[in-house]
Order: structure tokens, then C-alpha cells, then sequence
């Protein structure tokens, strides 16, 4: 019966987080400088090629300030959504370690077996020796994470392939796995670590930041993004009203979309209602 796998694909090397879009910089653009009234626009004259006259915008810059303010709190947010969606969440790193603990246990008890006399299949050894390594090597970096220091599943992976060649090239299966006793040692001393992994994963007491569920990582960002436009809305004097159409509720849902965080404006309330009043106790102790 197959099993979830992570959805793990990488290190995220070579990979950057998503640009702002164009589209919802342009709306921001044109929110706050509506929001700054008193900062007006110029309009320049300029001659076109077909000898007629164009008009361009020149605006303060202060609304520009603003919004590349605004922009640089969601660059920090875009980073923080993409290394998140490449983390493997807790359930399916419970998943990854349960597999991989069953299947070291499963070659300790074969090797074991042969090494009291017991016969076993050379395939069934084989078939068990090379998806054990393969699901070593294709270990999620934050499930390997919760494996302690001294734990090496690379190394384990090696000593198993090792292990796989010389059981397909000797006919001898049993002279094979006497003189290979450290690959049984190494396979017992990898699935202790990985049942201990386990054990502590399902007593929750990891914390809680390093396994989130996709809609936990993206609730977070969306609550710090929140609280960091926020405070890029008070230093520029525009108030924080949480209404449908408010300005710092319409500032939000730009933003969030500017970097693929899609949320209506009601979705985004509760959000600007915490930052909110986390501001006025930061005021309040000052």
C-alpha cells in the first residue's frame, strides 16, 4: 500500500523568492499618493515623436518612500513563505520517520536472522537494502533535522549499497553478511536514533515553529506582515482603520497579492486588528 510522501524537492538552492509584482506595486502606488494629499502631483509637457504633446506624471517623492517601505516588508514576507512551502510538515515528517524506522528494523531482523542460521531470500534482501537506502538519501532536510548530531543517514545509505553489491556478486549470501557486521551495527544505531526522533515528534515537544502546517507557516507570516506594514502606515500618518474599504486594509491585500499571499479584505482584518493593537500597548509603554 503506498504511503504520503513529502512533498519535499530540494535544498532550495539556486531558487530565490518570488518578486513583487508590477501589477500591485502600481496599485500601491496609487493608493498612497492619494493618502498624501498634500504631497501634489506636477504634470511635465513633453513632446511625443509624432510632434504632439504628452503629459507625464511627476510625483513627491515621499509617497514613492512609502510604497517601496511597504515593499520591502513584503520582500521579507516573500522570503519567509518560500523557505517555509519547502519545509516538510509534522505529519509527513511522522510519516517519513515511521517508514524508515520500519525498514531498518525490517533489514536488522533480516541480517540477524541469517547470522543465526535462518535462510532468507536474496531478492527480498536486496529489494529491502536498495528502497532503504533510496529513502535515506531522499530524506526531507527537516525531517533530517530531528535527528540528533551524530546521526548519519548518508553514511548508512553508502554502507547498505556497499552491501547490496556484494550480495548480487558473491554466491555465497552467507559469507557476505558474517563479514559485514558494522552494517548491521550501523543500521541498529541509525533506527534508534530515528525511533527516538519519532518518539519525541509525537509527544508534540519539538517547537512548534520548526513543523507548521502550510495554512500555520502562512497564518504567521500574514500576522507579522500585518504588524510591519502597520507600522509603516503610522510613521507615514495613515490611520489604521480595519473597515472593508479602508486604506491600510486595501494596502494589505495589495501587498499580500504583491507577493502571492491572496487574501480578501475581510480575511485580512483580524490580522490588521492584532497589529493594531499591538502597536498601542508598544505605545502605551513608551
Amino acid at each position: 500500500m503506498s504511503t504520503l510522501k513529502a512533498p519535499y524537492k530540494g535544498d532550495g538552492t539556486g531558487t530565490l523568492p518570488r518578486a513583487f509584482r508590477e501589477k500591485h506595486r502600481t496599485h500601491l502606488q496609487l493608493l498612497f499618493r492619494d493618502l498624501l494629499p498634500e504631497h501634489s502631483r506636477e504634470d511635465e509637457g513633453t513632446t511625443n515623436g509624432a510632434g504632439g504633446v504628452s503629459v507625464e506624471f511627476k510625483w513627491a517623492s515621499r509617497a514613492d518612500q512609502a510604497v517601496d517601505d511597504v515593499i520591502a516588508e513584503a520582500m521579507w514576507a516573500a522570503s519567509e513563505l518560500h523557505w517555509h512551502r519547502l519545509a516538510v510538515t509534522r505529519e509527513e515528517s511522522r510519516i517519513e520517520l515511521t517508514s524508515l524506522c520500519l525498514d531498518l528494523d525490517r533489514i536488522a531482523k533480516l541480517l540477524d536472522a541469517h547470522a543465526s542460521g535462518s535462510s532468507i531470500r536474496r531478492g527480498r534482501l536486496v529489494t529491502l537494502l536498495r528502497k532503504t537506502s533510496q529513502r535515506l538519501r531522499n530524506l526531507s532536510l527537516q525531517t533530517d533535522g530531528l535527528l540528533p548530531v551524530s546521526a548519519d543517514p548518508r553514511r548508512c545509505a553508502d554502507d547498505l549499497d556497499q552491501l547490496v553489491m556484494s550480495v548480487e556478486s558473491h554466491s555465497s549470501l552467507w559469507d557476505v553478511i558474517t563479514k559485514a557486521p558494522s552494517v548491521l551495527q550501523g543500521t541498529l544505531a541509525l533506527r534508534a536514533d530515528v525511533a527516538g526522533a519519532l518518539a519525541e515528534l509525537e509527544e508534540k515537544s519539538m517547537p512548534s515553529e520548526r513543523l507548521q502546517s502550510q495554512r500555520e507557516r502562512e497564518a504567521w507570516v500574514a500576522q507579522e506582515l500585518a504588524l510591519r506594514v502597520s507600522r509603516v502606515l503610522v510613521r507615514y500618518g495613515i490611520p489604521l482603520s480595519s473597515s472593508d474599504n479602508s486604506s491600510a486594509i486595501a494596502a494589505l491585500k495589495s501587498t499580500g497579492e504583491g507577493i502571492g499571499l491572496v487574501m480578501d479584505h475581510k480575511s485580512w482584518q483580524p490580522y490588521l486588528l492584532e497589529a493594531r493593537q499591538q502597536e498601542q500597548t508598544a505605545q502605551e509603554r513608551l
